[in-house]
């Protein structure tokens, strides 16, 4: 696909304001490269995902998932690691919008993250994949102290449909959290084709 006349020029300003703008302007020239796409504007959002602020980075983990481009999963699953929660959590929703494999790993290990906003978008981000690898760390996840995680773990496995997940599924019908019951009926359905 053709670009238009000056593309080339503004997708290098953006870029160059991703190097030393301020937060807020590092900010919306991410949201502009993400607006106008391709190669060289997930490079350039890549390469901001090492901004010193983090509102920068979080802002470039959003907008490439909104590119949706599978050349960043690299760069998301070293965002998983960022010392900011947001970053984190942002990363592990993009990777589930993604939805490419090779993230399973990594989103696994945020299962266990310090901060239960990211287990919950990790959780949501591997009911966006599917991936039967997911299995072992999502049994685990339906034990976890909040709500919303085992919610996500529970819809995870009735996506994956694996029968493993059966019993560990049934249990949680005995949860105290009237959603995760919810969840755990659902995933049973999908997994058994009937209802619980």
């Amino acid at each position: 696909m053709d670009q238009k006349p000056g593309t080339e020029e503004r997708i290098q300003e953006l870029l160059e304001k991703l190097q030393s703008g301020t937060p807020g302007e590092r900010a919306e020239a991410a949201r502009a490269l993400g607006r106008i796409g391709g190669a060289r504007a997930v490079e350039g959002l890549l390469g901001a995902l090492q901004a010193e602020e983090w509102q920068a980075r979080v802002a470039a983990v959003g907008v490439l998932g909104v590119i949706g481009d599978a050349r960043a999963v690299n760069g998301l699953l070293k965002a998983l690691e960022d010392e900011k929660w947001e970053v984190r959590l942002v990363a592990a929703w993009v990777l589930g919008k993604i939805s490419d494999t090779r993230a399973v790993d990594s989103l696994l290990k945020s299962l266990r993250d310090e901060d239960r906003r990211v287990r919950w978008a990790a959780a949501e981000a591997l009911v966006e994949i599917g991936d039967a690898g997911a299995v072992d760390g999502l049994l685990e996840a339906l034990q976890d102290k909040n709500a919303g995680v085992r919610v996500a773990a529970a819809w995870a496995l009735g996506k994956i449909g694996d029968t493993r997940a059966v019993d560990d599924l049934r249990e949680a019908l005995r949860d105290e959290d009237p959603l995760v019951r919810g969840a755990a009926a659902w995933g049973l359905e999908k997994i058994e084709g009937t209802s619980p």
